[in-house]
C-alpha cells in the first residue's frame, strides 16, 4: 500500500467514491449486531432474553403419587407470582456473580423493567383464598415478538425452542 502509489490510489478512490446512497448514522441491523446487543445486555435485560429463549418463567417439580419429586415442569404461564419471578431473577443474578444486593432493591428493579420493557402487568390476584401479587403475562410468542420490534431483531430470530 505504501509503496508503489498505493497510497495515492486509495486516496483518489475515496475521494471518487459516490456517497450518496451511503447513511453513515444509519446502522445496519444485522444477526452480528442482534448477539452483540444480547451479549452487552443489562443484567434485566439478559434474564429476559434468556427466559425468552428458553421458553419458561416457572419451574415446578413433577411428583409421583408418594411425593416424591420425579422430574421438572417447565412453564410459561398466563399468571405467575411476583416471588417467583423475582426468585428467578435473584438465582440469575447469582449465576452472573452480581449478588449482594438488596432483595427489595432488585425486586423493584425488576417491577420497573417488566413494566417498561415487556409485556407483562401486575396486579393482585386471589390464590389459594389468598391475595398474592402476580404478573398477567401474555403468550410466549407475543412476547418475543415484541422484544424483538423493540430492540431492532429480524422477525426471524432464532428463539432455541
Amino acid at each position: 500500500l505504501f509503496n508503489r502509489g498505493g497510497l495515492a490510489a486509495l486516496l483518489y478512490d475515496l475521494l471518487e467514491m459516490s456517497t450518496d446512497a451511503v447513511n453513515l448514522r444509519q446502522i445496519p441491523q444485522t444477526r452480528d449486531l442482534q448477539e452483540q446487543k444480547v451479549l452487552s445486555a443489562d443484567p434485566d435485560e439478559q434474564w429476559w432474553v434468556e427466559r425468552l429463549h428458553q421458553g419458561y418463567l416457572e419451574v415446578t417439580d413433577r411428583r409421583n403419587r408418594d411425593g416424591e419429586v420425579v422430574g421438572k415442569d417447565y412453564k410459561w404461564p398466563e399468571l405467575v407470582e411476583k416471588d417467583t419471578l423475582h426468585a428467578s431473577y435473584l438465582e440469575f443474578l447469582n449465576t452472573l456473580h452480581r449478588g449482594g444486593r438488596s432483595p427489595k432493591a432488585t425486586e423493584t428493579e425488576l417491577g420497573q423493567f417488566l413494566q417498561r420493557r415487556t409485556l407483562l402487568h401486575d396486579r393482585r390476584s386471589l390464590i389459594g383464598g389468598e391475595r398474592v401479587r402476580v404478573w398477567i403475562v401474555p403468550p410466549l410468542e407475543t412476547c418475543r415478538r415484541h422484544w424483538a420490534e423493540h430492540n431492532g431483531m429480524d422477525d426471524d430470530y432464532p428463539w432455541d425452542d
